[in-house]
């Protein structure tokens, strides 16, 4: 029976109203790899999301293989599977609230092998899908969506990424004379502050500001990049 239901899940064509029915209505979804931050939806959300990919890419393919299998009471409660999704984004698809229009000629679309934990409550007929996480990437060889799997990944190759998660600082903008020693930056805040209150070239600054934002978001870039690999 399980083994059925993980078949029509994962069909080929992705079937947004199929999936639906197979899973129970306190369903949930979460993502550990990807976002920006762990992410965890509802039914609800999950498969608002299935029918916007399934608009835009028909032909989603999420090459699914059955890894293994944790029994319960007479059938598996939860099974490991192995997916390698490919797809193509031959129609128009608003995700996120943008509207993805699609190129000529289309784009390919192929993310990397991901594991993924999926859980059935088995009391009811036929067994139900009470959770999906997908839990890693296994391997990002031969993909095109920087190593991001999921809608992160479709955007990644839509050229939109998703922006990196918000940070809070302890003390954005200190007085000179209010030190925070929770704050590893204050010291070189202050300096700056105080150099923003004396100089008379604030454009110069200004610009060194802006090279500084630019070498920042790169790092960032790249410690979104390789954490999906830890």
């Amino acid at each position: 029976m399980v083994e059925a239901v993980i078949e029509q899940f994962f069909q080929v064509p992705l079937n947004a109203e199929k999936q639906s029915e197979l899973v129970s209505s306190k369903m949930t979804a979460r993502f550990l790899h990807s976002w920006p931050m762990e992410e965890t939806m509802g039914k609800e959300v999950f498969i608002k999301y299935q029918r916007e990919i399934q608009e835009g890419c028909p032909d989603w393919n999420y090459r699914a293989k059955l890894w293994k299998q944790k029994s319960g009471e007479g059938m598996p409660k939860t099974v490991y599977l192995v997916i390698n999704v490919c797809c193509t984004h031959t129609k128009q698809m608003k995700i996120l609230d943008d509207v993805f229009e699609p190129t000529d000629p289309p784009t390919n679309i192929i993310m990397p092998y991901e594991l993924i934990q999926i859980g059935f409550n088995t009391a009811t007929s036929p067994p139900l899908i009470e959770s999906y996480e997908s839990r890693k990437i296994i391997s990002a060889h031969g993909c095109n969506t920087g190593g991001l799997a999921g809608v992160p990944g479709l955007l990644n190759r839509l050229n939109r990424p998703l922006p990196p998660p918000v940070t809070h600082l302890l003390a954005p903008v200190p007085p000179f004379t209010a030190p925070d020693n929770r704050d590893p930056n204050f010291k070189l805040r202050l300096q700056v502050f105080k150099k923003i209150a004396q100089d008379s070239e604030a454009k110069i600054l200004l610009d060194l500001i802006k090279r500084q934002k630019e070498e920042i978001q790169q790092y960032m870039d790249y410690l979104n990049a390789i954490r999906n690999y830890c």
